[in-house]
């Protein structure tokens, strides 16, 4: 288990299982980046998500870079980096892999060809590491550019210099939230590695999917910001 699991594992099924109950009998539903059960090494949040569960008779398949197709005929290798087809599906559930997409165009990309087939996807977004820091500290005249509305003191997360993984930035969401912006106390900002790192919600807005957080709060060891959002056609 990683340094957040004891908090994540016990928190996060709660809020994806209230999507997936919204489902009826019958309905198909892709889990992406998850392994088949059938392989018995399926990580505790599955399970956290499944007990939670009231629907009953939904289809699942799983697609996950490391499943193994043999082992059941809904097993299959899949990778997240890779242009998506889904659109067959009523429910795309991604727990714990948009964090491996490299870019956010792409995925916003995917996200728009499954939401505009009037499909859901619900998912887990995972801010970059924090840190904090003064103004006079930028030095990109872009980056300034963008933030041009922070002042005084912001919240400044980034990737390891080496990471390619999207660095999401839901700002709007993240300063209306009590938990993760106490008493409007701070600002939020990004330090991107590569010009397709940072996942903004401008970006999904300008393809008319609507991002809907139904649960967003702050783990405290790395102090990062998870959103557990929807996506669906805002046409």
């Amino acid at each position: 288990m990683g340094m957040t699991d004891s908090f994540l594992v016990p928190r996060m099924p709660q809020y994806i299982a209230k999507s997936i109950n919204k489902m009826k009998t019958g309905d198909r539903i892709a889990w992406i980046g998850q392994r088949h059960p059938a392989m018995n090494d399926t990580n505790q949040m599955y399970k956290g998500i499944m007990e939670q569960i009231t629907v009953e008779g939904l289809e699942f398949d799983f697609y996950d870079l490391n499943n193994d197709e043999s082992i059941a005929d809904n097993s299959y290798v899949w990778d997240v980096n890779s242009e998506w087809d889904f659109e067959e599906y009523d429910l795309v559930v991604a727990v714990r892999i948009f964090y491996a997409c490299e870019s956010a165009s792409q995925l916003v990309r995917n996200v728009k060809k499954i939401t505009s087939s009037g499909k859901k996807i619900v998912c887990d977004l995972m801010s970059g590491n924090t840190g904090r820091f003064e103004d006079h500290d930028f030095e990109s005249g872009e980056f300034r550019r963008y933030h041009s509305k922070m002042v005084d003191e912001y919240e400044l997360f980034s990737k390891p210099p080496t990471s390619k993984a999207i660095l999401p930035m839901l700002s709007d969401i993240w300063i209306s939230n009590e938990i993760t912006n106490p008493l409007g106390m701070y600002k939020f900002a990004a330090r991107p590695n590569h010009p397709d790192q940072m996942l903004t919600e401008e970006m999904f807005e300008s393809e008319n999917i609507k991002v809907t957080p139904i649960g967003v709060f702050r783990e405290p060891t790395k102090y990062r910001i998870y959103s557990i959002c929807e996506f669906s056609n805002d046409a």
